[in-house]
């Protein structure tokens, strides 16, 4: 696993690391990529929440570093929960991670806020979780969704009638289901635009994946074009898909940046590439005092490389970032 970017409370940061790390404004950044928990392998999933990194191994099971928040301005060490196993998925929320276990059973562990951490009784027949801001959601076997948590109580009312779900997608307080005619439906917080969504969202057989985080969210079309709605947490303002951004594979969603892995024909072959954008313009992140630019070495990557940022659901051999 190798990250790049802004590192989270250094006193709870147990990662060992290899990589040149920098100090700006107090904070520490990796402006090359850097290899995190040496000795981790076998990896086949990331997820990241405010000041955490979890990591979903082949095995089933699950090693996790940095914090979370204890919601007063303190922070804990990011810990696992007693024989955690047979996972198959990871959810990442802002400050509480969920998992997937093989059997469809939910586990969820971090900082309780408002019961995010509660599932309700009886879940089973899970097939995908999704975690927000304080919200845990559940994609059951029947194209079904289940929501518990939430600061804001219209995250958890899932619209009446809605069925035939194969992918969820989670914000600080939204959610994003896509349906398996390639349409979408989102309900809960709309204070910044999240619920607006562009007409072409709408259009059936058009999107193949989501992504969200934060007050914003990502749609990636059938055409490999990418839709973006909802506020810019850095300016305020809308957030915008970069002119030229083309022949996209899959997306990633950041509180101040978004990803996306690129395939562009190249003497006959498929290199991937990662394009990033966001608050601070193209091929940067972070706050004005603290922009890291994107690794020059992300292009070229293997076909079977997938990039997320925060909340991610991976299946097969794709890994995500």
């Amino acid at each position: 696993v190798v990250a790049w970017g802004m590192r989270g409370e250094p006193s709870y940061d147990l990662a060992p690391t290899t990589g040149p790390l920098e100090e700006a404004g107090g904070r520490t950044r990796a402006k090359t990529p850097m290899t995190v928990q040496d000795g981790l392998a076998n990896v086949v999933q990331v997820v990241a929440g405010s000041d955490y990194i979890a990591a979903l191994k082949g095995d089933g099971t699950v090693a996790i570093w940095g914090s979370f928040s204890d919601w007063t301005g303190g922070y804990q060490v990011a810990t696992l929960p007693a024989e955690l196993k047979n996972v198959v998925q990871l959810a990442g929320g802002a400050s509480h991670v969920a998992a997937l276990k093989a059997d469809g059973s939910v586990h969820v562990w971090g900082t309780q806020l408002i019961g995010q951490l509660q599932n309700p009784e009886g879940l089973s027949g899970v097939i995908q979780v999704a975690a927000g801001g304080n919200h845990t959601a559940a994609l059951k076997d029947v194209g079904t969704v289940v929501v518990w948590g939430g600061l804001n109580s219209s995250v958890t009312a899932v619209p009446a009638g809605l069925g035939d779900v194969v992918e969820l997608a989670a914000g600080e307080s939204h959610i994003l289901a896509l349906k398996r005619d390639g349409t979408v439906v989102a309900w809960g917080g709309n204070d910044h635009g999240q619920l607006t969504l562009p007409t072409a969202v709408g259009e059936t057989a058009q999107i193949a994946a989501l992504a969200s985080k934060a007050n914003h969210s990502l749609a990636l079309k059938t055409d490999g074009m990418v839709l973006v709605w909802g506020r810019d947490a850095q300016s305020g303002g809308p957030m915008a898909v970069p002119a030229g951004l083309t022949n996209v594979t899959g997306i990633a969603a950041g509180v101040y940046h978004n990803l996306a892995l690129t395939r562009g024909l190249v003497d006959g072959k498929l290199p991937q590439e990662i394009e990033a954008f966001g608050a601070i313009g193209n091929k940067t992140f972070g706050d004005a005092a603290f922009q890291v630019a994107l690794p020059a070495t992300t292009s070229g990557l293997p076909a079977s490389l997938s990039v997320k940022s925060g909340p991610a659901t991976v299946s097969g051999n794709t890994v995500t970032l």
